[in-house]
């Protein structure tokens, strides 16, 4: 059987639905909004707040012409410098405000600092002998988010690296609406293309 937790959103109300899959019409579906995935299912359908997963499929599925085979490779490196540490994995505090973001006027208001913007971090890569970087635990890095084109359609890579992660995906393509569908054994799998 297929995990499909990893499709659902993770921080959203448990009564509307994304968080947990659900069953809808002989499928069990996972969506975040971006993504959805479905695997057939004998469950009976959900009842309560629960996406209306028929309607989506019937506007999003709309297949044009298949393409056999996986989703075309991305290379792409899975990890990134952390933008907060500069890669380094540690941060300084900063030096205008000394750490504290703000500071209060002669007229008693607060004001965020200008060096750091309020966040109370030295500059990026300033941070040798600072403190762990939150933002990476420090590792120096994080994962990637970013996007990669397929096709001249950009799409979010965890998306990518999820579907691949997924069992024998056999035919993708790419609707006129920038949708990307992608078949696997007992799986079928929507991508919404990325705004930016």
């Amino acid at each position: 059987m297929i995990n499909l937790k990893p499709f659902c959103e993770a921080h959203v109300a448990r009564d509307y639905g994304f968080s947990e899959p659900f069953a809808a019409g002989g499928y069990l579906y996972a969506t975040d909004r971006s993504i959805c995935v479905r695997v057939p299912t004998d469950l009976p359908d959900a009842t309560g707040r629960v996406p209306n997963a028929r309607e989506m499929w019937a506007n999003y599925w709309q297949p044009t012409t298949w393409t056999d085979g996986p989703l075309p490779a991305v290379t792409t490196p899975a990890m990134v410098p952390c933008e907060t540490c500069a890669g380094t994995g540690k941060v300084a505090t900063c030096e205008a405000c000394d750490g504290q973001g703000w500071f209060i006027t002669p007229d008693a208001a607060a004001h965020a600092c200008r060096e750091c913007g309020g966040t109370g971090l030295g500059k990026p890569g300033s941070g040798e002998e600072g403190e762990a970087c939150d933002a990476c635990d420090g590792k120096g890095q994080v994962p990637n988010t970013g996007s990669v084109e397929i096709n001249g359609v950009r799409y979010s890579i965890p998306y990518l690296e999820a579907l691949r992660a997924l069992p024998n995906p056999r035919a993708w393509c790419i609707t006129d609406d920038r949708v990307l569908l992608v078949r696997g054994d007992g799986w079928e799998a929507l991508v919404m293309y990325n705004y930016a």
